[in-house]
């Protein structure tokens, strides 16, 4: 039991200091670092109708200032601390406006954002506004320093009691105080030596051992680097079927709504974050004795409620947990979280709380209007522009409505992503009434409409293409159509010069060779040479034999030459007469490119039949992971990116196109085979000019390419290198960019200032062809305008692309997951590789017919 005590008596006497509590310590703290914040306002406000004695209520609100202490207090520093400074006797003015119903809330508003000095008091003001008629508004603005929710309840009701006995004429009397707040405070600081305090902070201090710093929610905007309260709210109330359906689960399941609303809260920030260990801070009244019911003052305490969902639970084993954590937290609620923050000694960051960023709050509140003496009071929700964390959950239980409300800070959230989330969360209480059981990472999140959205809406790039051939049946429909224009140039080192009808004839007479060597379809056949115009013929070769190729870089280290060669089987091995030393391990037999008669032979078409299903390319992942995998693409996944190409604004027509990529990259196929399906010109380069950054840049420009395939990596420096020589004019219209991720950096930025034309981001791992792309278009949009951090846009032509959580599900719009790719532009296979080819590639669940 509490002890009344009577603080330090200063000189004067008019005034007690008594120590702050540990939650006043925190707000004071937090006034110091932004003084005045109206972060932590408390305020309500109740709409009066009929005459209201002024008089009354003015003695009313005295009344109230000499009985609750709290309401007369101010802060002082001692020593550095904060203590309560209590006033011996203090008056409350009543401020009285006049403002009109269509200004109301605004008013509401403008008064609520009011901020407080806590030196100079007073904490608490009170507004009475004059509307038209008999009507006004009773507006409280308290700071959370001196009073918490359950203060309010206090306030209004005391309040009611004591104009009712003014306006009557008879003498306001309410039950005297046992203690005051100051009685607390100190009764606090010794509780601190006691061993139940070490019993507590074990406890606590083993239940949040390793927890996670931060829920890494998906944001609409970055974190600022200091925490921000500017907030918003957004309400929702259940229906009347919904609210009794949970009140007969929570029975059903002997827990109470409080626990069963938190775990599906925890359930939604798992799905949302996609972690299973979830933090979620709660309010607790912190009046677990007797006397400190009636007082007004700050007693709430917050308790960390941890969850662990991992194994993918179901929502009623989830419950059966919550409820257990639930019971052993409110066994040890009495240490103040402000002790355990200072013990726990967590990694303090501006931008965000510690412990925990998300709330959950479960109040009751009463379904009928008030009773003020003989007047109609109406509580007024007062919207708030503030939030304290990042997202609160606030449901309201009026005994027969629950209503939902988002509070939620505006400098990371948009309202329509905070409006989703709550459907979300709605849509999970409606999945646990109908099937508790259900497994909570197979809860369905998004309603009809957003799964048709990210599935099908999304996803709708069905496109039938016209006389859709294998790579090299275009380019021979290409030789056939322009024969005189030149398909292949190598200025920088032979000085080639092929036209189509060269191209075409020099691989026919390769691939009738490698026919009688007995390449078919089926085979596979290792391309391992130096940067060449055999190379490039090479490649269209074997093709044209209906077998499939094996880049193999040549600059790779001979062992894993050797593993690419043993592991593909490859059938034949093109390589050149000075490559023969590095590859002598090998027992892969061989043909010598710089040695075969390209000029002599059958230069007829094979007469080869070759379908879309079969393989273009096995090409090697890099083992960053593992072992390389050999990753089997198809004709269709090529084919089907050259038609779509052939579609989009500046990829569409004939360019001259520089073959930067390695052989060992799948953009290299893009350069080659876009390059001769529209009958551009094919430049090539060498090793050493492709490393050679400056001279690369001059050679670009001096060779008026056109159309350019470079990473970012690349395409950066190359950028900087053309920004610093304003002698150099780049005849640049399209580059594309795969590989990583994408910048528009102020280099790029003036490059397609100086140029003109088009961006393209584009998106596919070594196991598909591109299948998404993005196009920046300074014809469309000011160059000024690009994002800096461009997206991997949209899927082409006949591909598709779902964001799926760890279960497998869709996960909403902006809520983090793991992409998959579906469509003709994925692999066959991994080479040899059938148990991961049964994991990997599996059936697309979602596929319209």
């Amino acid at each position: 039991m509490l002890k009344e005590q009577t603080g330090q008596e200063t000189a004067n006497g008019d005034v007690l200091v008594f120590p702050a509590s540990f939650g006043q310590q925190r707000l004071w703290f937090l006034d110091q670092l932004e003084p005045g914040s109206y972060a932590y306002n408390i305020t309500f406000a109740v709409r009066l109708t009929g005459e209201l004695n002024e008089a009354a209520l003015q003695s009313s609100l005295n009344d109230l200032v000499a009985r609750h202490e709290t309401l007369r207090t101010t802060f002082a520093t001692e020593n550095d601390e904060p203590v309560q400074v209590t006033a011996g006797r203090s008056t409350i003015k009543l401020q009285v406006v006049s403002a009109d119903e269509a200004n109301l809330n605004h008013l509401l508003v403008q008064l609520s954002n009011q901020g407080f000095d806590l030196v100079n008091g007073p904490l608490l003001r009170v507004q009475l506004i004059r509307l038209s008629g008999n009507t006004s508004v009773l507006f409280f603005n308290i700071h959370h320093i001196v009073a918490d929710a359950w203060s309010l309840g206090i306030l209004y009701g005391e309040l009611t009691q004591l104009y009712e006995q003014h306006g009557s004429g008879k003498s306001a009397a309410l039950p005297e105080l046992a203690i005051q707040y100051g009685d607390f405070a100190e009764w606090q600081q010794d509780w601190m030596h006691s061993e139940q305090v070490q019993e507590q902070l074990k406890y606590w201090q083993e239940q949040l051992a390793d927890a996670p710093t931060l829920l890494e929610l998906p944001t609409d905007f970055a974190r600022p680097r200091v925490q921000t309260h500017n907030g918003s709210t957004l309400s929702r109330t259940l229906s009347p079927a919904l609210a009794q359906g949970l009140r007969q689960l929570a029975q059903s399941q002997q827990c109470t709504l409080f626990i069963l609303l938190l775990t599906a809260y925890n359930s939604l920030l798992s799905r949302y974050s996609g972690n299973a260990d979830i933090v979620v801070g709660t309010p607790i009244a912190g009046r677990s004795r007797r006397e400190l019911e009636p007082l007004i003052g700050f007693f709430v305490n917050t308790l960390a409620m941890r969850s662990d969902l991992s194994g993918n639970p179901t929502f009623v084993a989830a419950l059966q947990t919550t409820k257990q954590n639930t019971l052993n937290a409110f066994r040890n609620q009495d240490l103040p979280f402000e002790k355990l923050v200072e013990e726990l000694q967590p990694d303090r960051v501006m931008s965000y709380s510690p412990i925990f960023q998300v709330l959950f709050v479960l109040e009751h509140s009463a379904k009928s209007a008030n009773t003020f003496s003989d007047l109609r009071a109406d509580a007024i929700m007062v919207k708030s522009d503030t939030a304290k964390f990042d997202v609160s959950l606030l449901v309201s239980d009026s005994g027969d409505d629950l209503q939902c409300t988002f509070e939620y800070n505006t400098d990371l959230f948009k309202a329509e992503t905070i409006e989703r989330m709550l459907g979300h969360f709605e849509l999970i209480l409606e999945s646990v009434v109908a099937n508790p059981n259900e497994l909570i990472g197979n809860i369905q999140l998004l309603s009809a409409a957003e799964l048709n959205t990210v599935l099908h809406t999304f996803n709708d790039t069905r496109q039938e293409f016209a006389n859709v051939l294998p790579a090299h049946r275009m380019v021979e429909q290409q030789a056939a159509k322009t024969p005189e224009h030149i398909a292949l140039e190598d200025p920088a080192a032979s000085g080639a010069r092929l036209s189509y009808a060269d191209l075409n004839q020099q691989a026919n007479r390769l691939a009738h060779e490698l026919i009688q060597r007995g390449i078919a379809p089926g085979k596979l056949v290792a391309i391992s040479c130096e940067r060449s115009v055999a190379m490039a013929v090479a490649t269209l070769a074997v093709l044209k034999t209906g077998a499939a190729y094996v880049p193999v870089d040549p600059n790779y280290p001979a062992e894993r030459i050797r593993y690419m060669l043993d592991d593909s089987k490859a059938a034949l091995l093109l390589t050149q007469s000075s490559l023969l030393e590095t590859l002598k391990a090998t027992d892969t037999a061989t043909l010598c490119l710089d040695s075969f008669d390209f000029a002599n032979g059958n230069a007829d078409n094979p007469n080869i039949a070759v379908q879309l299903s079969d393989a273009l390319y096995t090409i090697y992942t890099s083992g960053s992971t593992g072992l390389p995998k050999g990753v089997v693409l198809a004709h269709a996944g090529l084919a089907n990116l050259l038609r779509w190409q052939q579609t989009q604004p500046g990829l569409a027509t004939p360019a001259r196109t520089l073959q930067f990529a390695s052989l060992s990259f799948d953009v290299s196929f893009q350069e080659l085979y876009s390059t001769w399906s529209q009958g551009g010109t094919l430049v090539m380069i060498n090793e050493a000019l492709r490393k050679d950054l400056p001279a690369l840049a001059g050679f670009v420009c001096e060779q008026q390419i056109e159309r350019l395939y470079m990473p970012f990596a690349a395409l950066q420096p190359l950028a900087d290198l053309l920004a610093e020589r304003s002698d150099l004019q780049p005849a640049l219209n399209d580059v594309i960019s795969a590989g990583e991720q994408l910048q528009v950096t102020p280099a790029i930025r003036n490059l397609f200032t100086r140029c003109g034309g088009r961006l393209h981001n584009q998106y596919g791992p070594s196991e598909t062809h591109v299948v998404t792309a993005l196009t920046l278009d300074s014809s469309q949009q000011p160059v000024a305008d690009w994002p800096r951090l461009p997206t991997i846009g949209t899927p082409v032509a006949n591909a598709r692309c779902y964001i799926l959580d760890a279960n497998r599900q869709p996960v909403p719009v902006g809520v983090a997951g793991e992409l998959y790719l579906a469509g003709v532009q994925v692999a066959l296979e991994y080479l040899g590789q059938p148990e991961l080819n049964s994991e990997r590639f599996s059936a697309d669940p979602w596929v319209s017919g």
